[in-house]
């Protein structure tokens, strides 16, 4: 299991068709990982999209841009 913070900001590329905002975010996530013969079989990752597109200028109220 992995549980990690990550900051970064959109100022490269457009995502999705949205232009760079220079907006910055920070988010929180976590990561289940199945291991079999010492190699990551499988894993699952969790996080607050929601959280992290509204930093980002990426909703509209509740509405993804």
């Amino acid at each position: 299991m992995l549980r990690y913070a990550a900051t970064g900001s959109h100022c490269g590329e457009p995502h999705n068709g949205i232009q760079p905002t220079g907006r910055t975010a920070h988010w929180t996530a976590s990561a289940i990982f199945e291991v079999q013969g010492g190699k990551i079989k499988s894993f699952i990752k969790e996080w607050d999209k929601l959280n992290m597109w509204r930093q980002l200028g990426w909703m509209n109220g509740d509405e993804y841009v």
